[in-house]
């Protein structure tokens, strides 16, 4: 057991076995102000950008009966100055789960191998831009880079077609493409891409480079008519039926075991450039082992890329499972093309390049499997710990010109994003939600299909105006340019844009009647306006930038006067629902309250002259220190 107190907290801490025990205030106050500050006021605040943690300070720990010292940290920092009280035979220990439930505390406790007892609140984590580390529109998008996108549970999976994400919030619905999640799955690698100066680093394992050389040479075997090579490619073809063309690939030299430790590095890729004449496929025998299978073998999984075969008609046309193994359907719909005019066209008889994530293919599959989501974490028993390629078979018949293990595709992702803008953007500039979105039961009126957020909207140009900086396509540039229309169209008139007490402008995440003034996603609408704005007048000069940038300075206008009214005293607040409703206010749980913080901190880095803005990022980031709001 586990004794401490600080300036914030006084409480008993304890565990037995796997148990951990937090008792009620030594102070007597039990009310649950108190409980929520420590809950939503602890938030890790060192420049590594951490999960927050708490623990607690020179504690004593009772083990096995018997009282022992131990080593204890509160809010990453020692308190040297807190002594902890002598232990009285009144204090009352609760089990951690009761309090947890009662006091609505978020987060888990753990014993780490040198005695110390970590208390987790949050897996945010911050971003603190700096004059040496400074934010740039063609930079990395804040601390995108360390996110999980993929690994998502409403990401249903990487669709096959367009290599973009397909999501899905609700089971009664199939699949969709979500423009938000699109987007941010682009600005993760997109940031990756420039944090690493290039792709992940790692040996590429070429399987095959269309001449018959290499480490591969000799490994293909299957019957039909088998394999040729000429023009820098290698023509295949199968007969039909259960003839294949297949490779041993664990004889090819690679590394014995691909291993996703804590930090998440980035797993084995499968490349892809060929051009497939018939219906054709790639099988791929996995074996792999997550983490509730620690210990035992690992577990040999089949994964099937089909493509231009009909897909099967289940639930998610483009993802199924059939007896156990994982199907993907590449050629369900169109491939869009990276040219400046965007066009549409079907792949066949078309050089295709693909990039394939086979550990987060694997886990999403095995997720259809099974109707589960699946979510990563190391102590997950869903966490795949490693994966490794068994075989490649080969069906059909084309020319294939690259086949190779990659440490990353974050290129090919980044292009691949912006390209599913380019293509599915609206003749108003919209990226339209194809579902229906309800925020409340009562208060506010559902959003019906085809509704626009601001918060896609900016990500998308945000993504867009990189996308374009790397490449110089001006496709890019001129369909960030489009996705600005909606910031002019009130919600009612199919737009983003509402007006706060009919003054102050405000572009929506959720375009709600009446208004929810949801802050984050203004915020990040925000963000979009500013990155469009800066290299519209870098490419194309000041008047290209006038429209985004007059946006951009109504909507910081408004962001001035109305951050107050998300400021509870100790956390901050989602929106504004208590104001448009009259409803309890939506105080966020500890990750928004480091996305606003975050958000915060970009803003005044830009504009550190803004006083007000400066003073409620130092207040907000000081609650994440349960830091509250003086008392009268």
């Amino acid at each position: 057991q586990c004794r401490c107190e600080s300036e914030c907290m006084r409480c008993r801490r304890g565990w037995s076995r796997d148990t951990y025990a937090v008792t009620s205030p030594v102070h007597g106050e039990t009310n649950k102000d108190k409980d929520t500050e420590d809950r939503d006021g602890e938030q890790n605040d060192v420049d590594k950008a951490a999960a927050s943690t708490s623990t607690c300070a020179r504690a004593e720990m009772t083990v096995n009966g018997e009282y022992k010292q131990g080593v204890c940290i509160v809010r990453s920092h020692a308190t040297a100055d807190d002594s902890p009280a002598a232990a009285k035979e009144s204090d009352i220990f609760w089990p951690l789960p009761f309090v947890k439930k009662y006091c609505d505390i978020p987060g888990k406790a753990e014993i780490k191998s040198d005695g110390t007892i970590e208390f987790s609140h949050s897996r945010g984590r911050l971003y603190k831009p700096s004059p040496k580390s400074p934010y740039q529109p063609s930079g990395a998008y804040m601390n995108f880079a360390g996110s999980s996108v993929e690994y998502r549970g409403q990401l249903k999976f990487i669709d096959g077609a367009e290599s973009v994400p397909r999501s899905q919030r609700d089971d009664r619905v199939n699949s969709y493409f979500y423009p938000t999640q699109i987007a941010q799955y682009g600005l993760k690698h997109y940031s990756s891409l420039k944090e690493n100066g290039g792709e992940a680093p790692g040996r590429v394992v070429i399987l095959e480079d269309g001449r018959g050389r290499g480490a591969h040479k000799g490994r293909w075997v299957g019957g039909g008519d088998g394999i040729t090579y000429g023009a820098g490619v290698m023509h295949f073809k199968t007969a039909g039926g259960k003839d294949v063309i297949s490779m041993n690939v664990a004889e090819v030299v690679l590394p014995s075991r691909l291993k996703k430790s804590r930090n998440k590095p980035h797993p084995p890729v499968l490349a892809i450039r060929a051009q497939f004449l018939t219906p054709s496929s790639i099988t791929l025998r996995l074996k792999g082992q997550f983490f509730q299978q620690r210990g035992f073998s690992p577990t040999i999984y089949t994964m099937r890329y089909l493509f231009d075969e009909a897909p099967a008609k289940k639930r998610d046309e483009s993802l199924w499972c059939e007896n156990k193994e994982v199907h993907y359907a590449m050629g369900a719909g169109t491939q869009q093309g990276t040219d400046d005019a965007g066009r549409d066209h079907d792949y066949r008889g078309v050089v295709k390049t693909i990039a394939r994530d086979l550990p987060v293919d694997l886990m999403k599959g095995l997720a259809t499997c099974s109707n589960e989501k699946l979510k990563s974490g190391a102590n997950n028993k869903n966490a795949l710990l490693s994966i490794q390629v068994e075989t490649l078979e080969l069906r059909g018949s084309g020319q294939i010109q690259l086949l190779s293990l990659n440490h990353s595709a974050h290129e090919f992702v980044v292009l691949s994003s912006a390209d599913w803008f380019v293509v599915h953007q609206e003749e108003d500039g919209g990226w339209p939600i194809p579902v229906r979105r309800q925020m409340m039961r009562t208060g506010l009126a559902a959003l019906e299909p085809g509704w626009l957020s601001a918060m896609a909207q900016g990500q998308a140009m945000s993504l867009l105006v990189r996308a374009f900086h790397h490449t110089k396509k001006q496709i890019y540039l001129d369909t960030a340019l489009r996705g600005a229309k909606p910031f002019h169209r009130s919600s009612a008139e199919g737009g983003v844009r509402a007006v706060f007490m009919d003054k102050l402008p405000w572009f929506e995440e959720y375009p709600t009647t009446p208004p929810s003034f949801v802050l984050n996603g203004f915020m990040f609408s925000m963000l979009g306006l500013h990155d469009l704005a800066a290299i519209a007048q870098e490419e194309r000069g000041e008047g290209a930038a006038n429209d985004a940038r007059g946006l951009f300075q109504e909507g910081f206008a408004s962001l001035l006067q109305l951050l107050p009214l998300y400021d509870a005293g100790f956390n901050s607040i989602y929106d504004l629902r208590h104001f448009s409703t009259g409803q309890t206010p939506n105080v966020v749980r500890a990750e928004y309250h480091v996305t606003h913080v975050n958000l915060l901190a970009l803003f005044s880095h830009l504009f550190p002259k803004e006083e007000r803005l400066t003073s409620v990022y130092k207040r907000w980031l000081g609650y994440q220190n349960g830091h509250r709001a003086r008392r009268n």
